[in-house]
């Protein structure tokens, strides 16, 4: 009997679960009350406006979630190299820092824009600052230029994720010829 090429070339891993990420990627989502959320969007127009902005980054952002999981996968079916693994990962997480960033950007948005809208309903008992003017037009065009950005760049990741492996490890191992009989 003769030991394949392949098995000579066996690098062992540990598993990666996907799960490990979650820390990461927590700050990155808005979390969500349905249907409570939903029906106080419903009631309150201003916190509607707020419910749907947060909604929307987290569908233009939960992609990256399964680039994680995706990534974790392969390295798990040994289909991308241990050093490709790391590099993609880090890629990955730096990406989430960067949303994040993005996320807070737009947190402050719609902060500004809830206290615009609560000192229309009149002073808050010991408010003795002015709460100064948001346009709604300008924040809501401000939150999708945010979404937008956020959404090219999960993108331009996907693209990124989806090529190919560069390493030489078992993912450029050619498979074998079937023997014939």
């Amino acid at each position: 009997m003769r030991v394949s090429d392949d098995l000579a070339r066996h690098e062992w891993r540990d598993p990666v679960s996907a799960r490990s990420f979650i820390p990461h990627y927590r700050p990155m989502l808005y979390v969500i009350e349905l249907p409570i959320g939903y029906a106080r969007g419903r009631s309150r127009p201003s916190e509607g406006f707020i419910f749907n902005a947060q909604l929307r980054w987290n569908a233009t952002v939960q992609p990256v979630v399964g680039l994680l999981a995706d990534l974790c996968e392969r390295h798990n079916r040994a289909d991308i190299t241990v050093t490709e693994f790391t590099q993609r990962r880090d890629r990955l997480l730096g990406a989430v820092v960067r949303l994040v960033e993005k996320k807070t950007q737009l947190n402050g948005l719609l902060e500004a824009y809830q206290e615009m809208r609560d000192s229309e309903k009149g002073p808050a008992e010991g408010a003795a600052q002015e709460v100064p003017r948001v346009d709604f037009a300008v924040t809501a065009a401000s939150v999708d230029r945010i979404v937008a950005e956020a959404a090219a760049f999960v993108e331009q990741l996907r693209a990124e994720q989806a090529r190919p492996p560069t390493g030489d490890g078992a993912a450029s191992v050619p498979a074998r010829a079937p023997v014939a009989t």
